[in-house]
């Protein structure tokens, strides 16, 4: 995926199920996966959000708590599956209100 929307309420925390589908939150898309790091840039390069945690995806709301205008963004995200196999994922997503 690589367009998702503001759910229209307030921050949800990013919290996601797999099986799920939900375009609210942003997160790579895997499977079995038990480690996550996944970090999203402006266009500038700047860090504006960062997760560790596997069921834990970006809201659209920055590390302060604001919410990030609509546009489009850069993600990186390392990603380690029950398998023992490690990717890096990386690509734009776009964000609408």
């Amino acid at each position: 995926p690589n367009v998702f929307r503001w759910n229209g309420s307030g921050p949800t925390g990013g919290y996601w199920e797999e099986g799920t589908i939900d375009n609210t939150v942003f997160h790579p898309h895997m499977q079995n996966a038990i480690e996550l790091r996944m970090v999203i840039f402006t266009r500038w390069g700047e860090k504006i959000f960062e997760s560790n945690k596997v069921n834990v995806g970006w809201d659209g709301y920055l590390n302060s708590g604001v919410l990030a205008i609509e546009g489009v963004y850069v993600y990186k995200a390392w990603i380690t599956y029950y398998s023992g196999e490690q990717e890096i994922v990386a690509g734009d997503v776009t964000f609408l209100h």
